[in-house]
């Protein structure tokens, strides 16, 4: 298994399987403003403390802040810990205090953080009481540290300035001004905040010997008064303090299926935001929204070449016909990157898969294609809402299709190749909504025999 990123897997970001399993995240999806907040019932230590968190970024396609951690009591006096989103390709942390419209600490980061199939462990340290200008506040990325020359803005404060965290003001995880501007879209996981201690990384990770990668390890300190460790176990709250400390945040915009399995030691693959054409995603990037003709989007994770694997799909806006290709492609083919809509799976040479041409609530036809070339132009008629189902057994050379829940066609003796899973508009109205099911709790229409242990996340494929 590879990652169809920008980069190869970043230190850190790849999901290992460590001594240390981070069980599940939280999903912040910008388009339901979800988000966490509390207000402290009194002020504790402003100008030292500790906030450590990993975090899966989505909808880098979307220009603004995406809020990681902020406090505030109005325009002119606040903290806020961002990744900025710009049209110009922007993809860095932003962090500001200010005070009576002083702003007294900027930090912008010269470094990117675009790969969305990436796990980063981000972690912010504060000493204002530090003698040494460039030790009272630290950026760590993956265990290392952030020096000068890596911020585009560098505004570090005078000693002993107080930030406007632990003031008895509104705190928010994943937004900003009570969820009004600048929500997150992603995932997070594991996050910390110690009040009063200034902390290293290693308290919270280490490089794993074999890989040099970024895993996290158990913190076993204490939190302070104000801290707390949110692990994101409840989907009913998925705020509540795991430190003892009870400073529960509360939830505001989540759905059932925000906690994930997904985490740092256990990557799932999602749709990946870095090639496409005419994409917009959310709900963590398992679900997109192709706007024209075309368009395309396509999965984080090259399928393995050993083994069985198994995810769900579905078309779930019901309009008329979208003409929705969905199969898979050798992820080599030079037009995978092509982001030139003709550049469609029609135009693949490996593509095998299905196109299913509905009109909203109809059925009217389906289009099979092996290795390219049209096999059938008469295929038993799919809903276009119907939830699909996907089996890859690559010792086999074989894609089994399933219509909720029925075997609806079998692929054998597909060329030898390294794919990828893909989704393409072809002609038609209203733009395509698509919806990956990645995740085994997720499903429903799995055959007989596949478990979670058929998931694509790095745990099963062991990378």
């Amino acid at each position: 298994m590879t990652s169809l990123s920008e980069t190869s897997i970043l230190s850190g970001a790849g999901g290992q399987s460590t001594g240390y399993q981070i069980e599940q995240s939280i999903r912040f999806n910008q388009a339901h403003v979800a988000h966490l907040e509390r207000t402290p019932s009194g002020a504790s230590n402003r100008r030292t403390w500790t906030f450590s968190a990993w975090m899966k970024f989505s909808g880098t396609s979307t220009n603004g802040y995406h809020n990681i951690f902020c406090a505030r009591s109005g325009a002119n006096d606040y903290f806020e810990l961002a990744k900025e989103v710009s049209t110009t390709g922007n993809n860095r942390l932003d962090v500001m205090n200010k005070v009576s419209s002083s702003v007294g600490l900027r930090l912008i980061t010269t470094r990117q953080f675009r790969d969305p199939s990436a796990w980063y462990h981000i972690m912010n340290v504060c000493d204002m009481t530090n003698g040494r200008e460039e030790d009272r506040y630290i950026f760590y990325i993956n265990g290392e540290r952030l020096d000068a020359a890596d911020y585009s803005t560098y505004t570090m404060p005078t000693q002993n300035y107080d930030t406007y965290v632990n003031t008895a003001n509104l705190h928010e995880i994943g937004a900003y001004n009570g969820g009004s501007g600048y929500t997150m879209d992603g995932y997070m996981a594991e996050i910390h905040f110690v009040d009063g201690t200034a902390y290293g990384p290693e308290n919270f990770g280490e490089f794993k010997e074999d890989t040099d990668l970024w895993v996290p390890i158990k913190y076993t300190g204490s939190h302070g008064t104000n801290g707390f460790y949110l692990k994101g176990q409840n989907s009913s709250a998925l705020g509540a303090d795991s430190s003892g400390n009870g400073n529960n945040y509360a939830n505001t915009g989540f759905q059932t299926h925000d906690k994930r399995n997904d985490s740092p030691t256990n990557n799932h693959a999602t749709f990946n935001n870095l090639v496409n054409a005419n994409a917009a995603y959310a709900n963590g990037n398992i679900q997109t929204s192709i706007s024209s003709a075309y368009g395309k989007a396509f999965m984080s994770f090259t399928l393995p070449n050993t083994g069985t694997w198994y995810w769900e799909g579905q078309e779930f806006n019901n309009v008329n016909d979208p003409a929705t290709y969905q199969g898979i492609v050798d992820a080599d083919v030079e037009k995978l990157y092509d982001k030139a809509v003709g550049n469609r799976l029609l135009n693949m040479g490996t593509f095998t898969g299905i196109t299913v041409y509905s009109n909203a609530g109809q059925s009217l036809a389906t289009y099979e294609y092996k290795n390219g070339s049209e096999t059938s132009s008469s295929g038993a008629a799919i809903l276009s809402t119907s939830r699909l189902g996907f089996l890859w057994e690559p010792e086999n050379n074989r894609l089994t299709i399933y219509d909720d829940g029925s075997q609806y066609q079998q692929f054998t003796s597909i060329n030898a190749g390294n794919y990828i899973f893909g989704v393409n508009m072809g002609t038609g109205g209203a733009a395509l909504s698509y919806r990956l099911f990645i995740e085994a709790d997720d499903w429903t229409e799995a055959p007989a025999g596949i478990t979670s242990a058929n998931a694509l996340n790095t745990k099963n494929i062991g990378s």
